[in-house]
This record gives structure tokens, C-alpha cells and sequence, in this order.
């Protein structure tokens, strides 16, 4: 049912069923532009970020946007504790 999801996740690769069943339902997606901020420096940051298709990169504004990270497709970023605090109710 959620194969679509999670075939492009690395993180969510290799997950008991279970996990995948329970976390995929609450996932929402969130379409971003090329050339757009998904979050800004100072923000808060509260949740997680799977990037299912294309490349991402964090930059730093005083710098000119100066990138300094890439994020692949799958790459997962942002708050990674939560889900990943989660596992261990799944094994």
C-alpha cells in the first residue's frame, strides 16, 4: 500500500513492516520549488524531511547562499530523533 512511499526513503529501507504501517499514514507531502527555502536558518525545526526525488542543498546566506551540504534523493534531514526514537517499540 505505501510501496510508492517508502521505495524512495533510504531511511525507511530495511524497516520492520510494522514500522513502515505505522509511520507512512502520517506522512505528508510538502512540494518545494527549485531555487526555494524549505527552512531558513533560525527556524525552528520540528519536524522530518525525506527527499523523494531530485537534490537539495543547505547554504549559508552570509556566505551568498554558498552551498555546503548536498541532500541525494532518499536522504532524509531536519529532527531525525523523533521517528528514529521510535524504532525500538517496532523490533
Amino acid at each position: 500500500m505505501y510501496l510508492d512511499i517508502y521505495k524512495n526513503i533510504d531511511y525507511l529501507k530495511g524497516k520492520p513492516t510494522l514500522f513502515i504501517s505505522w509511520v507512512c499514514p502520517i506522512l505528508r507531502r510538502k512540494r518545494t520549488l527549485q531555487d526555494k527555502n524549505v527552512f531558513q536558518e533560525g527556524d525552528d525545526v520540528k519536524c522530518i524531511y525525506f527527499n523523494t526525488s531530485g537534490s537539495l542543498g543547505f547554504v549559508l546566506n552570509k556566505y551568498q547562499n554558498t552551498e555546503y551540504v548536498r541532500i541525494s534523493k532518499g536522504a532524509t534531514f531536519g529532527v531525525t530523533d523523533i521517528i528514529g526514537s521510535m524504532i525500538d517499540l517496532f523490533e
